[in-house]
């Protein structure tokens, strides 16, 4: 059921991209040997139909050519999670006053329970990156009234948010509906006009 729904979504959204005469900014997927290997090297921890996705395109071409910023590659998703990571437990220019306490020390702009508190979190996997400072999230680590899968917005500056999409098919999903909506449209290689820009 995932794969298919993923595959459903996709094909949507390849038919928006043809249509805009833009559909190299969408990557190749990555080859199942290859995502295997980075996983297993890398601890790599994704949802299946993230997975899914991945296998169908690799991420979009740069910081625009997706609604919201770049759709990431598993290589950007490693990098991305890695800086994260890092910047966000050290003293520099991504950390506040926050860093080093304990996650659960730590209040968030998430609300509802379904993301847990703290600047951030194992199981926090960056899948969307604007700038390098906004990003979207699969969390595979939420809280009580959470889903694992979800989809949860983060900014370097301000920490998380409440969950976004309850998956990234639903997520992908939501792009579609957007893109097919009449409202999106391209502007040099940024896609505006949706709810994600």
């Amino acid at each position: 059921m995932t794969e298919s729904a993923v595959t459903a979504t996709w094909m949507r959204i390849e038919a928006w991209y043809e249509a805009q005469g833009i559909s190299d900014l969408l990557n190749p997927g990555v080859q199942p040997d290859v995502l295997a290997e980075t996983k297993s090297e890398c601890g790599l921890e994704l949802p299946a139909d993230l997975e899914a996705s991945l296998l169908r395109h690799n991420g979009s071409e740069g910081l625009s050519g997706w609604p919201g910023g770049e759709l990431l590659s598993v290589q950007r998703m490693i990098e991305s999670w890695a800086m994260l990571s890092s910047a966000l437990s050290s003293d520099d220019e991504f950390a506040d006053e926050d860093a080093g306490k304990d996650a659960d020390e730590v209040d968030s702009g998430a609300e509802g329970g379904r993301v847990k508190p703290g600047w951030w979190r194992d199981g926090w996997q960056p899948i969307v990156a604007n700038h390098g400072r906004l990003f979207l999230l699969a969390d595979l680590n939420p809280d009580e009234q959470g889903t694992v899968g979800q989809i949860i917005g983060f900014s370097s500056d301000g920490g998380p948010t409440d969950a976004l999409a309850p998956s990234f098919t639903a997520y992908l999903q939501s792009i579609a509906d957007d893109l097919e909506s009449g409202d999106a449209y391209v502007e040099g290689t940024d896609i505006l006009g949706t709810s994600w820009d």
